[in-house]
């Protein structure tokens, strides 16, 4: 695989990974992606394409905080293996 093929796998995985835990995410320009956890937006955060990180408010909340980290652990065994 290409470097772009893989990068375009690690994106794809995140987003099959955010639809089977039933997360709504909107792709936003810039190559970054919404993540909308909750009805609060101080609980959404962005996943970026381009460095496959996630980044979110200081004060986000509990459940905001619990995915965003489950998600960069799902995204860091992603890159460990790619």
């Amino acid at each position: 695989m290409t470097k772009k093929e893989i990068h375009s796998a690690i994106n794809k995985q995140v987003y099959k990974w955010l639809d089977e835990k039933n997360i709504p995410f909107e792709y936003e320009m810039g190559g970054r992606v919404t993540v909308m956890v909750g009805e609060n937006s101080d609980d959404w955060f962005d996943y970026h394409q381009t460095h496959h990180t996630v980044c979110g408010l200081n004060w986000i909340g509990d459940e905001g905080k619990s995915i965003m980290g489950e998600l960069e652990v799902f995204i860091d065994n992603l890159l460990l293996n790619k």
